[in-house]
């Protein structure tokens, strides 16, 4: 597919301040990473710690907490990890689902999803799957 990036807007709490990132596209990374210093200026506040398998080390710990983002015209709170220096900038997966968007890789772009997946409830009886 290849690495591309994206302009996201990250507001404070208040919604009154935000700072825009250039944040790399990762489908298989389930955060958005973030700048802890650019959560902090915006006066957002980790909810617990995480642990996560980096690629290139052992097991590393970072904060987490949700964050109000735009992207493509769509607003959402989205999970963020408060990012060191070293770490990359990253747009992950759940932030592209929780938005309605998704990666076009002949393109290396977003686009919106036509419809959201989902598992309809009326194919759940009694505890089992039901064929349609």
């Amino acid at each position: 597919m290849g690495m591309f990036s994206v302009n996201v807007r990250i507001y404070a709490r208040d919604e009154a301040r935000f700072e825009n990132l250039d944040l790399i596209v990762d489908t298989g990374s389930l955060f958005t990473w973030v700048p802890k210093d650019v959560a902090e200026r915006l006066g957002l506040r980790p909810e617990r710690a995480q642990k996560f398998q980096a690629i290139d080390r052992d097991g590393i710990e970072r904060p987490v907490g949700d964050a109000l983002i735009e992207l493509e015209g769509e607003r959402g709170y989205v999970g963020i990890v408060f990012g060191e220096q070293d770490d990359a900038r990253v747009l992950g997966v759940t932030a592209l689902e929780r938005l309605g968007l998704e990666v076009n890789p002949a393109t290396q772009t977003l686009r919106r999803m036509d419809a959201l997946p989902a598992f309809a409830t009326s194919y759940v009886r009694r505890g089992s799957v039901i064929s349609p």
